[in-house]
């Protein structure tokens, strides 16, 4: 797990307690959708984010592309072709 996404939920106890109670592919979506963005600032807005939306009851992250560790859902061609030119190395 990202340190900045573990700082965060270990300094909220409620929010901490929703993400244990998650299964470990919705716990991979979020951290996938934390370390996507490339720019510091949109990530730091996504690690708020999944404090803010944890708290409010969702179990996974909302309106995004998908996890590359996601199995049960095809990946469509055209989200495919955005992931293939992601660099998956940082």
């Amino acid at each position: 797990m990202p340190n900045d996404l573990r700082a965060a939920l270990l300094n909220d106890k409620k929010t901490l307690e929703k993400w244990e109670e998650i299964t470990p592919l919705a716990r991979n979506e979020w951290i996938c959708w934390t370390i996507h963005p490339k720019q510091q600032t949109t990530r730091e807005k996504h690690v708020a984010r999944v404090i803010s939306e944890l708290k409010d009851g969702m179990r996974r992250p909302c309106c995004w592309i998908g996890c590359i560790h996601r199995k049960d859902k095809k990946i469509s061609p055209s989200v495919r072709g955005i992931l293939e030119k992601r660099d998956w190395s940082n």
